[in-house]
């Protein structure tokens, strides 16, 4: 009976162990929020490295940001989220017949003397309007140049070179309408095998029902009419080590299924199986390797990109961004009571002061040149390289809290 008690102890004690590292993420108003209710002074934070909450004239707003695509699709409105101290908020829409493919903004994010940063969180508020046609490709996205570059340097359908790129972003999937991550990265699988091998690749998924379910979405309903916080992590791994992580919150909650955490995932956790290019998560499972985005130590995290994309023309896609804010730890949805505790933010940042971070944006132009179709998921000619583009706190398995969302079958194009 002793050796047994010390078994499960022993096998207890490893859970905990695996479920602290995954649980060490905050949620809610556990972040920078909390001490600046609706926003108000967020710049200020040591950890903040820029924000946006649209609050300037057009032109003065777009001269924060490096490259701008399609800056007729843009325009400034007073629908804003509830928790908002602004009244202003930026609508990007791609109406039919506009001969766009859609929108863009993007900045660097980069320390002075340095090519960005080991971790970085996106914290941003959406709106998709309720008939809304299907996006192609959306951001909020993080990634890495090296070196940094003022423009998007991805090369969609190929698999990402580990000195050079790598970019993660967070996408409402077509007609499922539910989020999860599109992902390229030096390890990232390929559908035409399934081991994933091969020689062409989509963005890779995270949150799918497994291959007998035909890979149907579990991630979170997009709520289309709402605004939404949307949040992404990216943490880059030690040279030579897969021990890189991604997360993603959406209003401030890392997403649950099966009692483990799913919109985390690092070395060792959530527990689930590659199968193409696809992960499925499984409590069952094996657990996920970690992500190993670089092999040069200069490739960091910087820059930040906010995008509507669409190849049909006659599409009408129209979506709200507002109050974005990047910065070094968890920074949370808008927090409405009283201000929390100081504490200690973690940040070696600038201020955030819309040029904080990286070099004055030159406003880009209007309607900038499309990169070549260079055959990702969808078809998708975000860019190429070289072309100017466009493209708690314990383990999961206490967590009595369940994915409730859509869960319609949907196919990536292959």
């Amino acid at each position: 009976m002793r050796a047994a008690l010390l078994r499960s102890g022993a096998v207890l004690a490893v859970l905990m162990a695996a479920g602290a590292a995954q649980a060490q993420e905050s949620e809610g108003d556990e972040g920078i929020a909390a001490r600046y209710p609706r926003d108000v002074g967020i710049d200020a934070d040591p950890a903040v490295l820029f924000v946006e909450d649209f609050e300037a004239t057009l032109p003065e707003i777009l001269s924060r940001w490096e490259d701008v695509q399609s800056e007729s699709s843009m325009s400034l409105t007073d629908d804003v989220p509830a928790s908002s101290a602004g009244t202003n908020s930026l609508l990007m829409h791609k109406t039919p017949g506009d001969g766009t493919n859609g929108a863009h903004l993007y900045r660097r994010i980069v320390p002075d003397g340095g090519n960005g940063y080991e971790r970085l969180y996106a914290r941003m508020y959406v709106k998709i309007d309720t008939s809304a046609d299907v996006i192609h490709h959306f951001g909020t996205n993080l990634g890495g140049n090296n070196p940094s570059t003022p423009w998007p340097m991805v090369s969609a359908g190929n698999q990402t070179d580990g000195d050079v790129s790598f970019w993660t972003g967070i996408e409402p999937y077509g007609d499922a309408w539910q989020w999860d991550f599109y992902t390229y990265w030096m390890e990232m699988r390929s559908w035409e095998n399934d081991d994933g091998s091969g020689t062409s690749f989509y963005g890779n998924a995270f949150l799918r029902d497994t291959a007998d379910g035909n890979w149907e979405p579990i991630g979170p309903e997009v709520r289309r009419g709402d605004w939404v916080s949307v949040e992404l992590m990216v943490q880059v791994n030690d040279l030579g080590e897969s021990n890189g992580e991604q997360a993603f919150w959406i209003d401030g909650q890392l997403v649950r299924d099966d009692g483990q955490i799913i919109s985390h995932l690092g070395p060792g956790y959530p527990n689930g199986s590659w199968l193409r290019d696809k992960w499925s998560p499984d409590p069952g499972g094996e657990p996920f390797e970690g992500f190993r985005w670089r092999s040069a130590a200069d490739l960091l995290v910087n820059y930040v990109w906010l995008y509507v994309y669409t190849e049909e023309d006659s599409y009408d896609i129209p979506v709200w961004y507002d109050d974005v804010v990047v910065a070094t730890t968890y920074i949370g949805p808008q927090y409405t009571g009283t201000a929390s505790g100081s504490g200690g933010s973690g940040g070696s940042g600038a201020s955030g002061d819309g040029d904080a971070g990286g070099p004055d944006g030159n406003g880009g132009g209007d309607d900038g040149a499309s990169g070549a179709d260079s055959g990702d998921d969808n078809g998708c000619g975000c860019a190429t390289v070289g072309a100017q583009p466009f493209a708690a706190r314990f383990g999961p398995w206490l967590s009595a809290v369940l994915l409730l969302g859509l869960r319609r079958r949907r196919r990536d194009p292959q």
